[in-house]
């Protein structure tokens, strides 16, 4: 039996068990011989600052009232609490699972109280399970009926979930066949495309209908799966540009709306913090100092006023729009956050425009696509913070590097590379490193182009590029230095005023970085877990990196990332010019480093905190040598079907993750 016949069935399979692993469809399709048990008596089980009755009374004793209610090895799926009493008088409810290395607060799930019961999707192999109530003083009692673990699920909704499953895998497997180019006449590919958008929409719509209740996220679910389905089946069908390209700037910006509408407000990093800033500027129509009292912080005692507000600005405007149109105040975070979206949406024009110089058209999107969908990256597109002003600023400067060296680097060239120069410096820290190196590359192009006058040439690049970097970045540091007495960073008066306003414990003088400690560098990297916290929320963790993704979404994404990276370490097997040549290759490599080594100094010298949003500057050069070793792969394989089975992974990983991303976001928010 060919290849050919056998990988769709491969495919399919591969992908229900992907599938099957998201949070709630693996639940409800089981997977424990012991699938429903009740308890009702909790007079068994191990209380700590509490007392419990055989009637479900609990009388709070102490200051941590919790019981142990597991104490053997088994899958929880969904853990279903009844409560007594009405809905807001039940406890909060905090679930520590034990998967064999004891409790800790990073496996903890909190769970929602809705019609007078309380439900959590654990989703774990656990060996034991605590349950926490939390809010209560000591004295107070509640009435706890029931605690059901995997309550059954009816067939019927086995059965939309099945058609859900099978639907999406049909799709998939069949949009990898249509790389293959099985269908070649314009009337067989109208067919297919016709049958790929209805499986996949009929697909998110019964899917949608079961997981997600609210009306608004499911709309906009559905509205962003159904232009999902559209840009890959264009893409795969070889429609025009024009289209690919509207289906996918739609499905994505379709995607970061639901993101930003399902995060509760202040469910991003420090983003309760980092709002206080557009909104002095909403409300005052200036940009805000860090010593003002109205934007620092009780409890870290500095305001985010030190570091560049300029991507605030738009927020503030947005929110100002919002207000006249009529919305309530408490609703405004929601057009400030649009300003993340804008940025982002922009960075991904810049993106495409990236791939177009340097892939082939397929891969150039692919790209595209897994750059924009990285769970992280979506998040910090739906939350007020200016990490998705910087992730601009690195995407302009390297688009307009690309470009310059296409075209001999003309004056727009380097006015742009200016542009994303001053950007960069008008975002965060952690997009410096990206400056230095990509101006000694474009310094190297210019002295290596064997043209004549080449030192004229480059002292004007330079004078151009940095003019323009001046005139759009250099004011804010000038009024650092007027602001602060010479601090033209910022940094020294915002240790300054963590030192006088912040509480005891969180005084810089009261915090020891590694460093001080006497840990070395290479200590804290092999002796902490720095680089797993690292890695893994470089893919996706959200909220105050508490929620984290299904581990299979991280092994899908590293497996495919490092054999897309192998692929560099083979020889071209064509005779067409290398567009990623190995000037271009250092450079990159070294903005990586470079990223990595920022994030590495902060954690061991400043203040420990292994976040993968730090080094998130450094996924577009990632992403630029994981698809060129892509190309290579895609190079050396003989069969059509074998060629755009890399591509077609992507998709369906992208496609994957994405949802798993948004579904485990749904559930721990």
């Amino acid at each position: 039996m060919s290849v050919r016949k056998i990988l769709p069935w491969l495919l399919a399979a591969a992908v229900a068990a992907l599938l099957l692993y998201f949070p709630k469809l693996r639940y409800c399709f089981g997977n424990d011989p012991a699938f429903e048990t009740t308890i009702r008596d909790f007079t068994q089980f191990m209380c700590s600052d509490c007392q419990a009755d055989k009637e479900g009374k609990i009388t709070v004793t102490g200051e941590d009232p919790w019981i142990w209610i597991l104490g053997e090895e088994r899958y929880i799926g969904k853990a279903v609490f009844s409560w007594g009493e009405k809905e807001e008088s039940a406890p909060d409810v905090k679930l520590y699972y034990d998967e064999g290395q004891g409790f800790s607060d990073q496996l903890t799930k909190r769970a929602k109280t809705e019609n007078g019961r309380t439900v959590v999707y654990l989703q774990k192999e656990a060996e034991k399970l605590r349950v926490d109530f939390e809010g209560l003083e000591k004295g107070e009692t509640f009435i706890l009926e029931s605690i059901v673990l995997n309550p059954a699920v009816d067939r019927r909704q086995k059965g939309i979930l099945l058609l859900s499953v099978s639907l999406l895998t049909l799709f998939l497997a069949f949009l990898l066949v249509g790389n293959a180019g099985q269908w070649e006449k314009a009337g067989e590919k109208k067919g297919v495309l016709f049958s790929l958008q209805t499986a996949g929409i009929l697909a998110a719509a019964a899917a949608g209908q079961l997981l997600v209740s609210n009306l608004l996220h499911r709309t906009l679910f559905l509205l962003a799966v159904w232009m999902a389905v559209r840009f890959m089946t264009s893409l795969i069908l070889d429609a025009s540009e024009r289209r690919v390209a509207g289906y996918f700037y739609a499905g994505l910006f379709f995607f970061y709306l639901l993101w930003v509408v399902m995060i509760p407000f202040g469910g991003g990093a420090d983003e309760k913090m980092r709002y206080l800033i557009p909104e002095f500027i909403f409300r005052h129509g200036t940009l805000p100092a860090g010593y003002d009292q109205q934007i620092r912080n009780d409890l870290w005692g500095t305001s985010y006023g030190y570091t560049p507000t300029v991507c605030y600005i738009l927020p503030a405007l947005l929110m100002r729009g919002a207000a006249f149109l009529g919305m309530a105040e408490k609703w405004l975070y929601l057009p400030a956050r649009m300003g993340s979206v804008i940025y982002s949406m922009a960075a991904a024009y810049g993106c495409c425009r990236i791939g177009e110089i340097l892939f082939r058209r397929k891969t150039a999107w692919v790209f595209t696509a897994f750059v924009m969908l990285l769970p992280q990256y979506v998040f910090v597109s739906s939350y007020v913070n200016s990490d998705a002003f910087g992730m601009l600023g690195v995407t302009l400067l390297i688009w307009q590097v690309l470009k310059g060296r296409e075209k001999g680097f003309p004056t727009v060239s380097c006015i742009g590379i200016g542009a994303g120069i001053a950007l960069c410096l008008l975002s965060y820290y952690n997009t410096y490193g990206m400056i230095p190196v990509f101006c000694v590359y474009c310094c190297v192009l210019v002295l290596g182009a064997g043209k004549e006058k080449k030192g004229q040439k480059l002292i004007k690049c330079i004078a151009v590029t940095v003019l323009t970097a001046i005139l759009l970045a250099g004011w804010w540091f000038i009024r650092n230095y007027l602001l602060y007495d010479g601090d033209f960073l910022g940094l020294h008066s915002s240790s300054a005023s963590m030192e006088q306003y912040a509480s005891e414990i969180m005084k810089p003088s009261q915090r020891m970085s590694p460093a001080e400690t006497g840990v070395s560098v290479v200590g804290m990297m092999t002796g902490t877990n720095w680089w797993e916290m690292t890695l893994k929320s470089f893919v996706g963790a959200f909220g105050q990196m508490k929620i984290w993704l299904p581990s299979g979404v991280y092994i899908g994404y590293f497996v495919l990332m490092a054999a897309c990276l192998t692929g560099n370490l083979l020889r071209r097997g064509q005779k067409e010019k290398e567009r990623i040549d190995r000037p271009l290759i250092t450079a990159l490599t070294a903005g990586i480093l470079v990223t990595v080594m920022i994030s590495v100094y902060y954690s061991w010298n400043v203040d420990f905190q292994p976040q993968g949003r730090y080094i998130l500057p450094a996924l577009l050069p990632f992403g630029i040598l994981a698809f060129r070793g892509e190309e290579r792969w895609s190079e050396r394989m003989t069969q059509r079907i074998e060629k755009e089975f890399l591509p077609g992974g992507w998709l369906i990983l992208l496609f994957a993750g994405s949802t798993a991303a948004f579904l485990q976001a749904l559930s721990g928010y």
